[in-house]
């Protein structure tokens, strides 16, 4: 091999030699097989291309991963991190040829104590307005899959799989795994680093415009593990009280951001308790698991991440409500905090007349909603009825 170090900036270049058009070759025919050594690769370190891969520090590992196009059939890759060679005990090499171009998976194994000869590393390129932080913290992702229990026999739908970092624990523990990854370059990738474990099916698609029963046989009901983006957690949240409402969710393992966490797990008369709180103790017994810190994601969010257990056990019946009456009930009662529980009622159509002949002696007149517990929720509920309609126009 002619260099001693892989350079940055300096652009590589594996000749493929492939068989066919790229537009008419499956997943995992590369035209080439995997490389297993630095010397194998430095050989064929040729060319030039304006492909952009990017290095990424984890604990153990260093994975290369191509995102954008390439040329000719040929696999073009930039390297923006040195490496030196003494550093590297093997480098494993995958490649894999979706329908519009061809995609590098590359992984390099570090020799001991190599890990502070490593310059600075470059964060893995994600798609901002996909929420993408990707956890890197390997303790983390094995208590986020025990904390599903036994999955043996059950089948599991991940939300944002993104690289795998929980798939790979999953995969081999569960009877059925269900990854739903919007971003088509995450999902392809996912589906040839999966593609021998036939219990693993990857499901590219908006989570939010899923229909969970359409992902199942009839009568099989599901665990849940996900990631969530930050952005879409409460949309998420609801998306999966409704699947649970209907039967086909049994328990759900959620990390997301700690304050959201904090708000979807709080009690009744605290700071943080409103109607994304009494709405998720509708639907379900919530337990606050472990939080991580930033520095367990990459690249890390400016939060920290809190990893929480949902059983699903709505309370409808329990509490003698109808679910559709109550929840607009609910979204009355907490449509502005700042106002007493009464005001917000007589807000949302309730008459004072009505008010005041209906409200339980047990509920101080000037109570605000986010001091009150469900079993009074409901029992003022069943006094008043659903909110009237409003008006239109």
């Amino acid at each position: 091999m002619a260099n001693h170090h892989l350079q940055i900036g300096p652009v590589l270049h594996l000749a493929a030699a492939p068989t066919r058009a790229a537009e008419e070759r499956e997943p995992g025919d590369a035209g080439i097989d995997p490389l297993q050594s630095i010397g194998e690769i430095g050989d064929k370190l040729v060319g030039t291309s304006k492909t952009d891969l990017r290095v990424v520090n984890t604990e153990a590992s260093h994975a290369l991963k191509q995102t954008d196009g390439v040329g000719n059939g040929d696999i073009q890759i930039r390297l923006l991190q040195t490496i030196p060679q003494t550093c590297i005990e093997q480098l494993d090499l995958h490649v894999w040829i979706p329908l519009k171009g061809i995609s590098v998976n590359c992984t390099c194994r570090m020799r001991t104590g190599a890990q502070d000869r490593i310059d600075p590393v470059y964060r893995m390129k994600r798609k901002p307005k996909l929420g993408q932080n990707f956890l890197v913290d390997d303790a983390a992702r094995v208590r986020i899959a025990e904390a599903l229990g036994d999955v043996s026999a059950s089948t599991v739908i991940e939300i944002g799989p993104g690289h795998g970092a929980i798939t790979s624990v999953l995969a081999p523990r569960c009877g059925r795994l269900i990854a739903v990854e919007l971003d088509r370059s995450l999902a392809a990738e996912l589906r040839f680093k999966f593609r021998e474990q036939s219990n693993v099916e990857v499901v590219e698609s908006d989570v939010l415009a899923v229909d969970f029963s359409s992902l199942l046989q009839p009568g099989e009901r599901a665990r849940v593990v996900g990631n969530l983006p930050y952005y879409i957690t409460s949309d998420i949240l609801l998306k999966l009280f409704a699947a649970s409402r209907e039967g086909r969710l049994t328990r759900a393992v959620l990390m997301m951001q700690r304050e959201v966490a904090e708000r979807v797990a709080a009690a009744p008369g605290v700071r943080d308790y409103g109607l994304l709180s009494a709405t998720a103790q509708m639907y379900a017994q919530i337990e606050e698991l472990f939080t991580l810190p930033p520095s367990a994601f990459s690249p890390p969010p400016e939060v920290y991440s809190t990893v929480i257990r949902l059983e699903f056990a709505q309370r409808f019946q329990e509490l003698s409500v109808e679910p559709e009456g109550f929840d607009r009930f609910l979204h009355a009662s907490f449509a502005q905090k700042r106002k007493t529980l009464a005001n917000n009622l007589r807000a949302a159509g309730y008459a004072a007349e009505a008010l005041h002949a209906g409200w339980p002696a047990a509920i101080p007149q000037q109570a605000r909603a986010e001091s009150l517990g469900l079993e009074a929720m409901a029992e003022l509920y069943r006094a008043l009825g659903v909110p009237p309609e409003r008006p239109q126009g």
